[in-house]
């Protein structure tokens, strides 16, 4: 995903990613729209990170 936004930053024991958004910061819709979608399409795809989680 970090090539629909770079500002992704990797992390953590799974490598989810993350995007801190402060105040004077802004994210167009569309491309808010198009990481939804992918977020949407790799978790029907690969299923929910956070079940993982949960399990360990």
């Amino acid at each position: 995903m970090l090539e629909l936004e770079p500002r992704l930053k990797p992390g953590g024991k799974y490598e989810m990613a993350r995007m801190e958004i402060l105040e004077a910061d802004s994210i167009a819709s569309v491309p808010a729209a198009a990481l939804m979608n992918e977020a949407v399409r790799l978790n029907l795809e690969l299923g929910d990170p956070r079940n993982d989680a949960e399990r360990k």
